[in-house]
């Protein structure tokens, strides 16, 4: 799953992408057979045909965050390096990995530890056993 990020940050709209795992375009069939507005990577959730495409090889962004700006008035999306989180997850002693926050302004690093606190999302037990739950 991923969110649709146009409709995130440009709309407000929280869209939740379901993947069929044929390529890493989403909606597949492009503009023409697209059944969103939107047309993404699912790899690296880049915008199709100007940061990302077919041929380019790019990187998984990691797991989504999404928090309001400062103003409260606009969404913003962010990513946390999975395997990272999950090490943290299952050895207390290594720090939440960050979650770097896309803004209006440029890129935003959030640290961790700081983050998770501000969530109430401190109980690594809890989160792992929520995790191994699954989506199902």
């Amino acid at each position: 799953f991923r969110l649709c990020p146009e409709c995130a940050v440009s709309e407000g709209a929280l869209v939740l992408a379901v993947h069929d795992g044929a390529c890493k375009q989403w909606p597949g069939g492009g503009a023409g057979g697209a059944t969103h507005k939107h047309c993404f990577c699912f790899k690296c959730t880049g915008k199709w045909g100007e940061s990302c495409h077919h041929r380019k090889d790019c990187a998984d962004c990691g797991v989504q965050q999404v928090r309001l700006d400062q103003a409260g008035s606009r969404l913003e999306l962010g990513h946390v390096d999975g395997p990272l989180l999950l090490a943290a997850l299952e050895d207390p002693s290594k720090p939440f990995p960050p979650t770097v926050f896309r803004t209006t302004s440029g890129v935003q690093e959030v640290p961790g530890d700081e983050r998770h606190a501000s969530l109430g999302m401190t109980d690594r037990a809890e989160i792992l056993a929520e995790m191994r739950r699954g989506t199902s």
